[in-house]
């Protein structure tokens, strides 16, 4: 069973910026929103100040191509739904501005399709890599993750983004075209 998280709150610390990222990330498939990084103001060459935001935030922008494209589009609704964290004197990251109202509706079942809630970890890559330099087929190499991890409510990523980090490993292992 997994644990809940608690609502983001103003005055929240955290000890690195990655831990803000992560926590919140977490916390919007939680609650089943996409989230992305709105700005980060530097100081040198150390960052000080991060929005993260519901990637609904901001207006619909329009299309200058008649072509349709593969990936759809995101519908923008204005949402404010965000948080702001800066870094302290102390080095602890504190959430200055917390605002979790969408004006959008949210829908748990999708979660997990958000590009930001998908990933592939380490050794799950290297598994794939290996079994493609075997000749192991994506679709069985990709049935034994779920197998093996118990169904498909248990891995955070699809078999199209197999194929896809297996087409760039390839890419990348045989060189592009003839160059």
């Amino acid at each position: 069973m997994k644990r809940s998280l608690m609502k983001p709150t103003s005055g929240s610390t955290f000890s690195s910026l990655e831990e803000v990222v992560f926590y919140y990330r977490q916390y919007a498939k939680q609650t089943s929103f996409a989230v992305i990084r709105r700005g980060i103001k530097k100081k040198g060459n150390r960052d000080v100040y991060i929005i993260l935001a519901c990637i609904r935030e901001g207006k619909q922008r329009k299309s200058k191509s008649d072509a349709k494209k593969a990936i759809p589009k995101i519908i923008r609704t204005w949402c404010k739904a965000r948080i702001c964290a800066m870094l302290c004197a102390n080095r602890m990251w504190r959430l200055s501005n917390v605002m979790l109202q969408h004006n959008h509706d949210l829908s748990p079942e999708k979660a997990k399709f958000f590009r930001c809630n998908k990933n592939i970890d380490a050794a799950v890559k290297r598994r794939l890599e290996l079994n493609d330099i075997a000749g192991v087929r994506t679709n069985k190499n990709f049935n034994s993750l779920v197998v093996e991890r118990g169904g498909y409510e248990n891995i955070p990523f699809g078999k199209k983004d197999c194929q896809n980090f297996i087409d760039k490993t390839r890419e990348l292992r045989l060189g592009k075209g003839g160059a």
